[in-house]
């Protein structure tokens, strides 16, 4: 997107701090890191450029505090499929933009890359332990390899959100009315 105003930021916390967060998501996200400018992420989150500056310090250090927000955001689910497997996600996991940067991290080469594809995968492999308790043959492969393969594929799939869209007419960040 080129106008900052079609970039709007609705959190549930709306500090300051939480608001570039999540603008700095949104535009790493879609635009990278590189190309993302902490003009454009104050601008998105309503907030100045010395205001973003006296939160963050630098850009560096923003995209270090969304990269750890992602880590304790999939730990937190983690342990929530531990205790209640069935229950529903949490909202800010389902959003495009957590996936948007997800994707993008993990394809970018951020320094905390590892630990987000880690926790990805370990939620996938608490996955396929009830999963495989289910099913009528033993699998033929390990859990965890199995789950870091299943991962790396669930990860491609907002990574390629434009030809998935361009190709079969999905488009997997539209929003969804629930019914």
């Amino acid at each position: 997107m080129s106008q900052a105003d079609e970039r709007s930021v609705t959190v549930e916390d709306p500090t300051a701090r939480t608001r570039i967060r999540d603008a700095a998501l949104l535009h790493f996200g879609e635009d990278g890191y590189e190309r993302a400018t902490v003009r454009a992420i104050a601008l998105t989150a309503g907030v100045s450029h010395g205001m973003l500056r006296h939160h963050f310090g630098s850009k560096i250090a923003l995209r270090a505090a969304c990269d750890n927000y992602v880590v304790a955001v999939l730990h937190r689910r983690n342990t929530d499929v531990l205790d209640a497997p069935t229950s529903p996600t949490r909202s800010e996991q389902n959003t495009p933009r957590f996936w948007r940067y997800v994707a993008r991290t993990l394809a970018d080469g951020s320094p905390t890359a590892a630990p987000i594809f880690d926790e990805m995968v370990t939620m996938t492999e608490r996955w396929l332990v009830g999963a495989d308790g289910v099913r009528p043959g033993a699998p033929t492969c390990e859990g965890r390899s199995r789950a870091a393969l299943i991962t790396a594929m669930a990860a491609g799939i907002p990574l390629f959100h434009e030809h998935l869209l361009r190709t079969g007419g999905v488009d997997i960040f539209a929003r969804r009315d629930s019914a």
